[in-house]
């Protein structure tokens, strides 16, 4: 299998070359290094071409037209000749075994798509504060369905032609990961493979599974239990919608056996349904709300969702 390994930057003088050399020490080099550049202002592009002229594989760099790192990924990914895809920030560091690792996900496993594998949490000068995301996310959810880091994904390269072109309204990375999910070709490798580094320019939300102190499942809560979950839900819809009509576009073609648009329409529509009705109780006055909640729960419609936690 070709690798290609797709490297967003902008403005990355201060962590890049620690990446770049991750990439050189990996015990199976890459074939192909796509790298997006959104019109950085700093010495990224002296770094970039300093690191070009050494490289033992191919490198492609290009400027990314558009502004943002969307836009940067999505002009990246239009580049890459691999059947595996990498994908990379500026800022983290690979650890040596990462591709040959990944590699040997998708030789063994022949409905793999999409990997995304565990990563330790580190701070600004790469050290770590003794957790991975998924010790993280396993302290509040059992499900890694709903896992997504752009930095620890890698994917097939017909996986990758049915996401693109990328919605614009939302981050990428999600939209990968939405659409594996549906489409049942997406995998978890609980081993880490990288150093995920928090620092105040990270491009990524920080939320309350990015922070860069060790947490617990009670942080989660926390911070989550009074947010409303309207927005959640209509966000869901477009999400959705939008899958579908992605999803009609390949009834019919070469790959419908791959991938089973047909059947993955039929559930799309189905949670459809599940998510206007959810959004039909929430918008009744809170003291209606817990029977029809009940209701909801024991005809055992949150089995779409989270469950219980969905319930609460």
């Amino acid at each position: 299998m070709k690798t290609s390994i797709v490297l967003a930057t902008y403005n990355g003088e201060k962590y890049l070359i620690e990446q770049l050399n991750s990439f050189l020490s990996q015990t199976i080099l890459p074939d192909e290094l796509v790298i997006s550049d959104d019109n950085s202002n700093d010495s990224t592009d002296f770094i970039l071409d300093d690191f070009i002229k050494n490289a033992p594989f191919k490198v492609i760099k290009v400027k990314n037209p558009d502004k943002g790192y969307n836009s940067n990924f999505e002009n990246g990914f239009k580049y890459v000749t691999g059947d595996i895809i990498f994908i990379s920030d500026q800022d983290d560091v690979w650890k040596e075994n990462k591709i040959e690792v990944v590699l040997n996900y998708f030789r063994n496993n022949s409905k793999c798509h999409v990997l995304i594998h565990d990563l330790e949490y580190c701070d600004e000068k790469l050290n770590s504060i003794k957790q991975t995301k998924i010790q993280r996310i396993k302290s509040f959810n059992p499900s890694l369905e709903g896992y997504v880091t752009g930095m620890a994904t890698a994917m097939s390269k017909k996986f990758l032609d049915i996401c693109l072109p990328l919605p614009k309204f939302i981050n990428y990375d999600i939209w990968i990961h939405y659409l594996a999910n549906y489409l049942k070709v997406k995998f978890v490798c609980c081993e880490s493979l990288a150093f995920y580094r928090r620092h105040q320019s990270n491009a990524t939300i920080e939320g309350s599974l990015n922070v860069s102190k060790k947490t617990k499942g009670f942080d989660y809560l926390k911070s989550n239990f009074f947010s409303s979950a309207i927005p959640t839900l209509e966000y869901q819809t477009s999400m959705l919608n939008s899958v579908k009509n992605k999803f009609v576009i390949y009834l019919d073609s070469p790959i419908e056996s791959l991938f089973n648009f047909r059947d993955r329409i039929q559930e799309s529509e189905y949670k459809l349904d599940m998510i206007k009705k959810r959004i039909e109780i929430i918008n009744k006055p809170p003291f209606l709300r817990f029977f029809r909640v009940a209701y909801f729960f024991f005809q055992g419609n949150y089995s779409v969702f989270s469950g219980y936690r969905s319930a609460l």
